[in-house]
């Protein structure tokens, strides 16, 4: 990856300034690809469940069990977070024997993520972690 300093010297004049308002935007799209890093649907199921210590295939099972539903519902909010999926699609994952969850579940799933989040310190602990994670 290219570091920020050598993009913006490649845009310098002679005199040090970036004259041209195209080379600016230029310097501005550089920057912004080279930081970008596309996070993969299974890159954040991976993160979550090895927290959890479960496989995908109990988070696809419709079951009420806390640890399941917890990360499942990590899951789906993480995938809303990074990915373009819509909540159907995302729910479409989640796919078991006949049991798709919907969009209404994925959006229930992230209105109880930011309570957890805002109510359970543990909780949040957690999520802050994954989310630390997810994004290396």
């Amino acid at each position: 990856m290219k570091n920020i300093l050598s993009l913006f010297y490649d845009f310098l004049d002679s005199e040090g300034v970036i004259t041209c308002e195209e080379k600016k935007n230029d310097l501005i799209d550089r920057y912004i690809e080279s930081t970008d890093k596309e996070i993969k649907p299974e890159d954040i199921s991976a993160v979550v469940l090895s927290k959890y210590k479960i496989d995908f295939e109990q988070v696809c099972q419709p079951t009420r069990k806390r640890e399941i539903v917890e990360a499942r519902q990590l899951i789906m909010y993480f995938l809303d977070q990074y990915t373009k999926l819509s909540y159907a699609k995302i729910g479409a994952l989640f796919y078991a024997k006949g049991h798709v969850f919907d969009h209404a579940t994925v959006s229930h799933a992230k209105k109880t993520v930011n309570n957890l989040i805002e109510t359970d310190r543990s909780y949040r602990e957690t999520f802050l972690e994954l989310r630390t994670l997810i994004e290396k």
